[in-house]
């Protein structure tokens, strides 16, 4: 009885750790995802203020500086 619940104990700390590994490689993906989204919020940002084709301040941008200035 006592090798069965060795061989149990042995069964489920293997498991555990396999889960202790799926959830470290989880975490890694999920941080990985987050700074992609991060990357493309800042593109995004970027796109809203300048001009795609010259990469100069739009009209947008203007406007807000524009609105501090005065403000």
């Amino acid at each position: 009885e006592l090798r069965g619940k060795n061989e149990e104990l042995s069964a489920l700390y293997e498991e555990l750790s396999a889960s202790e590994e799926e959830l470290k490689e989880n975490f890694q993906r999920l941080l990985a995802s987050l700074e992609e989204n991060k990357r493309q919020q800042e593109k995004l940002e970027y796109l809203a203020y300048h001009d795609a084709l010259t990469n100069l301040s739009n009209r947008l941008l203007f406007m807000e500086r524009l609105g501090i200035a005065l403000g």
